[in-house]
């Protein structure tokens, strides 16, 4: 009676939501414990093909987004499991916005940007990203600080808007959350290290 739309999810996909993917679902839209929530699963027990799209479905109100989380190579396969699962009967549209560094942007792209992220959240549609694309977004604008502050200043009030009004949902979390996958832009001319050559003659001499 709470969330129809897994009814409309089972009836799409000819499955039944077990007690146990039910229970995790709802531990994770309304976690116990005030904040972030972490929850393990064993193999095969339908976290990304049951539970992440009930979650997205869940979460992705008219008070926010649900941006779903994945690593590059489970992108595909990610895309077309929430298709399958919340495109048909349950008619939810999924909203992919890939950027990087070598994305052109200017003020028009900016205001482009923030619109889909708006329909996005008035259609009640599933946001899906990979992280290093959030963050090389989030570095973008700080980047820009220097050269455009303007338009600097755009784009850090649309990474603002997009941190208020997103619910994430991380698959794999434990490879997401990794400190590979910090992402670091360098600024300026290059320069040479503090101490250098000492600090690494040194120590190979020691």
């Amino acid at each position: 009676m709470k969330f129809p739309d897994w009814l409309l999810m089972e009836v799409e996909g000819n499955f039944l939501i077990r007690k146990i993917q039910a229970r995790v679902a709802m531990e994770m839209i309304s976690p116990s414990s005030k904040g972030n929530s972490v929850l393990q699963l064993n193999m095969g027990e339908g976290k990304s093909s049951v539970i992440i799209p009930m979650l997205a479905v869940a979460l992705s109100d008219l008070s926010r987004i649900a941006r779903v989380m994945t690593l590059k190579p489970l992108l595909k396969q990610t895309e077309y499991v929430l298709s399958q699962r919340l495109s048909g009967l349950v008619n939810r549209r999924l909203y992919y916005t890939p950027f990087s560094r070598k994305t052109r942007v200017n003020q028009d792209f900016n205001r482009e940007l923030l619109s889909i992220y708006k329909e996005c959240k008035m259609k009640r549609g599933i946001l899906l990203a990979l992280p290093e694309q959030i963050l090389s977004f989030r570095l973008i604008g700080r980047e820009r600080l220097s050269a455009d502050r303007p338009l600097a200043g755009q784009l850090l009030d649309t990474d603002q808007w997009l941190q208020q009004n997103v619910r994430d949902i991380l698959d794999e979390s434990d490879e997401i959350l990794d400190t590979r996958f910090q992402l670091v832009y360098t600024v300026g001319s290059q320069m040479m290290l503090d101490g250098q050559p000492d600090r690494w003659a040194i120590t190979q001499a020691v």
